[in-house]
């Protein structure tokens, strides 16, 4: 019987192989590096800075591909250009999402004197083609939006630039429109769920089956995307779910994405994130207790919803605590059942520091760094630019691993182009850079993360399960993944808990990977500006391990089969074919 990685350390902390270990780590690694082997330590970690997140022993497992891209709608729409679904194939993504399917979309008019709703579907339709021709799974945001059947709008306290950008809110449909909404969804619905009744024509490939009702829609006075209190929204999503369910019982509701923002990203127990929620002030006509009290309370609507979707747009560390923290609170409220996915999981960090926007804890909250790494990025300077996407690159990976090991099931990442409305480093996590052009496509050039995603998808190709490893040391973050057919793949990386900035060097360590094989295949994510083939090496071991350095760059361990490299595909995530879920070239 295959032993796991903890059993063969187990067998390697005893006899002669002890003695090999402790001897590489002291002369390779230093004491330190010995004494954190040994779960000793030579000097304490601030929990403030290592921010410890301990491991849980549990195998996560997925029933379906957990990755999903997003905006794959409104990016052609907005910002005025996007490359076309077959070039996002090559993130090796299997999901999009649509984040902005408005009820003007398809009834842009009020019904006539009979009183019957008239649909149109043709924009919808292409949208919808063209990701389903590229095998994508779809799922959809669908907002209450129109300009003829809803609340008036509040006007808005001063959001600035964010306002402007971002457009109206959904309000709740006047009385007299209620059916016509419950119509809009049931007829989007009944569209594309591939019944064979009153479907879209041909057929899809991949019919639709989940959508979200509404997005971030925490606040009854003055919120950015939604004007209601929490018991309009639970009204709306009874209608919503209803209608879809009438339709299409099979059909999954995610309820109103959550964001929960930042307040996990240093090491905070609940009870102190509670303190901070409370002791903040009211901003923007928002009340921070308010808007966690409004989600919560959504929450008890359990018979509405599948789903519940938070959006992870800061680092990847606060994912350790909301997901358990989102958990307890379902749980308490008779939600334990429903499924969480990650949305708006954004490449890198938001890194901001202005009134009224977050400030992200691991940066601090010097002006002058903001100021910056704005200017760098908007000029593409040599310095904060590489710097940022190279954090970014690291992050998406990151995220993505730690997200499935604290109990999502899916993860949404985006966005797709750097070409939103410049107001914060929000556009700058893109994917693809537009090279400051709004029409032109054969400029773009696609931003490290792109590459490191679609290593990352590559790697994790067909995931079955997944679990973190236990190196004995709060800064390794290793995780051991198991394909649907039993291949094994490790992503491993180093991580202090904050962030060196530009100029700053990233920590690293030895640290020994136990292994039975002859060989194995090592893969770096790549980090760099106008690089796309990762770096790679062969790695023979000796006594049953490997030496390993890792730093704050993912790196991805398969063990190599006697005839070499696995799938071919290790250099250059998209130049060749990728892996299926046997790990074999896909010709």
């Amino acid at each position: 019987m295959e032993q796991t990685f903890e059993q063969k350390t187990k067998k390697q902390h005893i006899g002669k192989y002890v003695l090999v270990v402790v001897l590489v780590l002291a002369v390779v690694g230093g004491l330190g590096a010995l004494a954190q082997f040994l779960g000793i330590g030579t000097q304490a970690i601030p929990p403030e800075v290592a921010n410890p997140i301990p491991v849980s022993g549990i195998t996560r497992t997925f029933s379906e591909d957990p990755f999903i891209i997003e905006y794959g709608r409104e990016e052609k729409n907005i910002p005025g250009k996007r490359q076309p679904a077959s070039f996002w194939k090559k993130t090796g993504a299997t999901w999009v999402k649509f984040n902005d399917m408005s009820w003007s979309v398809v009834e842009p008019f009020k019904p006539g004197a009979d009183g019957k709703d008239h649909f149109f579907f043709t924009d919808l339709d292409t949208s919808v083609r063209e990701w389903d021709d590229q095998d994508f799974n779809i799922f959809m945001v669908l907002r209450s939006l129109n300009t003829w059947g809803i609340r008036d709008q509040i006007p808005f306290c001063d959001h600035g630039a964010i306002q402007f950008n971002l457009g109206a809110p959904s309000r709740m449909p006047l009385p007299e429109n209620e059916q016509s909404y419950k119509n809009f969804i049931a007829a989007v619905v009944d569209r594309y769920n591939g019944d064979g009744k009153n479907d879209i024509t041909p057929a899809l490939k991949h019919p639709i089956k989940v959508y979200e009702i509404e997005s971030e829609a925490a606040g009854d006075r003055a919120n950015l995307f939604f004007q209601g209190t929490s018991t309009d929204y639970k009204h709306l999503l009874d209608m919503a779910t209803s209608a879809a369910r009438s339709v299409d019982p099979t059909v999954k509701i995610i309820l109103n994405g959550t964001n929960l923002r930042d307040f996990y990203a240093t090491n905070r127990t609940d009870a102190q994130v509670d303190a901070d929620i409370a002791a903040m002030p009211e901003q923007n006509c928002v009340d921070p207790q308010a808007m966690i009290n409004w989600v919560l309370d959504t929450f008890s609507a359990t018979t509405n919803y599948d789903i519940v979707e938070n959006h992870e747009n800061a680092g990847w560390r606060q994912i350790y605590g909301n997901a358990p923290r989102l958990r307890k609170e379902l749980t308490a409220r008779g939600g334990q059942d429903k499924d969480l996915w990650v949305g708006d999981g954004t490449q890198g960090p938001i890194a901001d520091y202005a009134e009224g926007i977050d400030v992200h804890p691991a940066f601090g909250k010097d002006t002058t760094f903001y100021n910056n790494l704005l200017n760098g990025l908007k000029n593409r300077d040599t310095t904060y630019y590489p710097w940022y996407h190279r954090v970014t690159a690291q992050d998406v990976i990151k995220k993505n691993v730690a997200a499935l090991d604290a109990g999502y099931t899916h993860v949404t990442t985006g966005l797709l182009m750097n070409n939103w409305p410049d107001f914060t480093t929000f556009p700058h996590v893109g994917f693809v850079d537009d090279n400051g052009t709004t029409t032109d496509l054969t400029d773009d050039k696609p931003f490290p993360s792109f590459y490191s995603y679609a290593l990352m998808t590559q790697k994790l190709a067909g995931l079955k399960t997944l679990r973190r490893l236990n190196f004995n040391n709060d800064r390794i973050f290793a995780y051991e993944a198991v394909s649907n057919v039993g291949v094994k793949t490790y992503v491993l990386w180093y991580d202090d808990g904050t962030y060196q900035l530009p100029g700053q060097t990233e920590p690293s360590i030895v640290v020994p990977f136990l292994t039975d094989a002859a060989q194995v295949f090592v893969t770096t994510a790549i980090t760099e500006m106008n690089k796309d083939t990762a770096d790679t090496q062969t790695l023979t071991a000796s006594g049953g391990k490997v030496d390993i350095t890792l730093g704050k760059t993912p790196l991805f361990i398969e063990i190599l089969p006697p005839s070499g490299a696995p799938c071919q595909i290790a250099a250059n995530p998209i130049a060749v074919a990728p892996c299926n879920k046997e790990k074999k070239p896909v010709v």
